[in-house]
């Protein structure tokens, strides 16, 4: 039997499995997709994520396809700022490459991984005192037949959607602006430096980072679904609304299709439920203005896999849960009420006005708060 299954083999799924491997747990990740896969993603590693990364032993600038990124420039409609992340650095790396590179690290510590089946819902003991969660229930995609896998914890990184989640009622209803996002790999931008840029407007938000094969990852986020022919031909309407950045796109090429996701913003009352616990975007969703997603879905995942091998150890099903939210808390919640800060701010044209005003006068504070969000 499986000490541990982790639903999602993305970066908090595949970080939960390495660290659940190494220790010697009998781990399998389940994903409905194999690897390599795209995803609608900046492909930033912020300077945080960097360092988690090499504090496991994970070097992302040794990885063929990465590019350093030095600084991060913040601009609104008055004024704009560049910050220097020195003495540390940022990494660009397609989220294809990042996926693939990370699950083959759980896999070489001993993880196994199971594909092409989709997680239905979650396996319930009703057995014993407290209900807990005691493996999945698989859904075949070719013959759409159902297969119980049974393991003594389940983690949770499949997403924001996250159906383990849904049904155990973890996720909470969001009053505030959902958003939506749409990214995709482009050329012809003119004026990319060795920078990842983040341009916010009255409504709507543009990410730029420079990749290393000289493409450039495009994603843009809005505050509700828009209405367009077709996901490229939304992303141009957004961009025709700002003149000075039309004046840099407007030889904009797609090199590969859109990716569209949304709603974005995604609350967890709980980061999990007994036998259960939650982790990466399944535990909350934060802006992708804060250039903060992966980094939070790396200690995340840490976190998770840590918690589930005191639980196997010492039996305390129920007790997880709380002890999960106090390390979270511990370890992310500065930045988590950072990043909802910054969510608030850029969803405000007042507030988008007031900042962008602000930093053409006083630049020292906006730089620093560009450097502690990547932190």
């Amino acid at each position: 039997m499986l000490d541990v299954i982790v639903a999602g083999a993305g970066p908090a799924g595949s970080i939960a499995a390495l660290v659940l491997a190494r220790a010697g747990v009998r781990v399998m990740l389940v994903d409905r997709e194999a690897m390599p896969r795209d995803r609608m993603c900046g492909d930033l590693l912020n300077p945080g994520a960097v360092g988690l990364l090499q504090s496991l032993g994970l070097d992302p600038d040794a990885r063929r396809g990465a590019r350093r990124i030095p600084a991060m420039r913040v601009s609104g409609p008055f004024g704009s700022v560049d910050a220097d992340y020195a003495p540390t650095h940022g990494v660009a790396l397609p989220r294809r490459d990042l996926d693939a590179w990370l699950l083959d690290e759980a896999l070489q510590a001993g993880a196994r991984f199971h594909t092409g089946d989709i997680v239905r819902r979650p396996l319930i003991d009703d057995s014993g005192p407290v209900s807990r969660v005691r493996g999945v229930v698989l859904l075949s995609r070719s013959t759409r037949a159902e297969t119980r896998l049974p393991a003594n914890f389940v983690i949770a990184a499949d997403g924001r959607r996250s159906i383990l989640a849904r049904q155990l009622g973890l996720h909470a209803a969001v009053s505030r602006s959902p958003r939506w996002g749409f990214g995709a790999h482009v050329s012809g931008v003119e004026g990319m430096s060795d920078a990842s840029e983040i341009h916010v407007r009255h409504g709507w938000c543009l990410g730029l980072t420079p990749l290393a094969d000289g493409h450039v990852s495009l994603w843009v986020s809005l505050p509700s679904r828009p209405a367009g022919r077709s996901p490229q031909d939304v992303i141009r309407r957004v961009l025709a609304r700002d003149r000075t950045l039309l004046g840099r796109l407007d030889r904009l090429r797609f090199d590969d299709g859109v990716g569209v996701s949304g709603p974005l913003l995604v609350r967890a009352r709980l980061p999990g439920s007994p036998g259960l616990l939650l982790a990466g975007d399944a535990a909350g969703f934060v802006d992708p203005a804060t250039t903060d997603g992966l980094s939070l879905a790396i200690q995340g995942g840490r976190l998770a896999a840590l918690e589930a091998m005191k639980t196997l150890d010492d039996g305390e099903f129920v007790g997880a849960v709380g002890r999960l939210a106090d390390a979270r808390h511990r370890a992310l919640g500065r930045k988590l009420q950072f990043d909802r800060w910054v969510h608030r701010c850029v969803t405000s044209p007042t507030a988008v006005d007031a900042a962008s005003m602000g930093a053409r006068v006083f630049p020292g504070p906006f730089r620093f708060a560009v450097r502690y969000a990547g932190a």
